[in-house]
């Protein structure tokens, strides 16, 4: 092996002195790009580290929006603080045609939406009658308890109702993927009823194999609240 530049033929030389040239002008070149470009970006990274810097405020959090939502009141899924309940006209409609006699004006739904109040009344025996859709599929029934105020409920029966085709369609358009077909239609019996007229229905069950609790309070309804308060004449009559 040849350590002797001075030994190699003179055309080796002269090639070995070309090549050295050219990498030196390239590396200078290199150099050159790199400071021009650092150059030309130091005030876009001063900007940003500015930026940085700065306590975010409003919008300039850079974080995105997020998106507001409407879905149907009856969705049992966990909802975003962007999420808007909606009332479809159809679910509605369909609602009210459960209980003729005395719908409710407004829905009623529970705190987790797991069941709805869609009638409440009271017998001869002035016994709160109740009756409920429950839209939460993942509700344990079996397991299921009613109470009103700490007062179980003396009778429970349950049937079944088919949810129409239309109002599952609209269901779904407002954001309800996967509404049920059937709903559990659940009839609840207490005795007495609670001089408030106001108090508090209470679902303790199951939910997806886990303890799960539900709420609702229920309307103060102006009917019942006539039907069960003497009236004063009458009092006045009996207390002699």
């Amino acid at each position: 092996m040849i350590h002797d530049l001075s030994r190699l033929p003179p055309c080796f030389a002269q090639c070995n002195a070309v090549h050295s040239g050219a990498v030196k002008k390239d590396v200078r070149n290199n150099l050159i790009f790199i400071v021009a470009l650092l150059i030309l970006s130091a005030p876009g990274l001063v900007i940003m580290i500015q930026r940085r810097l700065q306590k975010p405020t409003g919008d300039q959090t850079g974080i995105l929006s997020p998106v507001k939502m409407d879905v149907p009141y009856v969705n049992p899924l966990p909802l975003g603080s962007q999420t808007h309940l909606t009332f479809p006209p159809l679910l509605r409609q369909w609602v009210a045609t459960l209980a003729p006699d005395a719908p409710l004006q407004t829905a009623w739904i529970s705190q987790h939406r797991s069941f709805e109040l869609i009638h409440q009344s009271l017998d001869d025996q002035h016994q709160l009658q109740l009756q409920l859709l429950i839209w939460d599929q993942r509700v344990d029934l079996t397991r299921a308890s009613f109470t009103l105020d700490g007062t179980a409920a003396q009778k429970m029966t349950m049937t079944e109702v088919d949810l129409p085709a239309p109002v599952q369609s609209q269901l779904r358009l407002l954001g309800y993927l996967t509404p049920p077909q059937r709903l559990p239609r659940i009839m609840l019996s207490f005795s007495p009823v609670p001089p408030d007229l106001a108090p508090e229905l209470k679902l303790t069950t199951t939910r997806s194999h886990e303890p799960f609790i539900d709420r609702l309070q229920l309307p103060q309804d102006s009917h019942l609240r006539a039907m069960i308060t003497p009236d004063p004449a009458t009092t006045t009559h009996h207390a002699q």
